[in-house]
This record gives structure tokens, sequence and C-alpha cells, in this order.
């Protein structure tokens, strides 16, 4: 997931927040995103300059509820390996 942007429950301003959320998934904030080598979010932008497609580009499936359901003992690995 590249660039997320979210609205945090009990925001100070989550108009604001709103706002800013739509903002990041315009047109012109992504043309912005992929102007510094990150692939919007959104199908109509260009890709960075250089790289593929997303259509391009083989990827891996991510077992999203496996993720959710042994994220303490999956953080704890990662902490092993990287710390």
């Amino acid at each position: 997931m590249s660039s997320p942007v979210a609205v945090i429950k009990n925001a100070k301003n989550p108009n604001a927040a709103k706002l800013f959320a739509q903002f990041m998934l315009s047109e012109v904030a992504q043309k912005i995103v992929a102007a510094n080598a990150i692939h919007s979010s959104r199908v109509d932008i260009a890709p960075p300059a250089g790289q593929p497609a997303l259509s391009e580009v083989k990827f891996i499936p991510i077992d999203v509820d496996y993720i959710e359901k042994n994220g303490r003992e999956l953080k704890a690995k990662f902490g092993e390996i990287f710390q």
C-alpha cells in the first residue's frame, strides 16, 4: 500500500482530516506522489518515471486474515530478525 491516508477515530478536527484525506486522493496530490517515485493509488495517474505501471507488476498475494489472526507473533518475529 503506498501513501496510506486515514481519518483517526476521535480526531480533534475530523472535518479537516476528511478534507485532507479527500485531497490526498485527488489527481493533483497523486501526481505529486508519483513525481516523488511512489506509485499512485489511482489507476489514472502514470507510474513514477522509470518504473513499470502497476498492471505490469506481478504481486504476491497477502493473507490479511492470517496477519490479523497472528499479528502479535509476526511482530515479535519481525523484532527478533531486525533488531
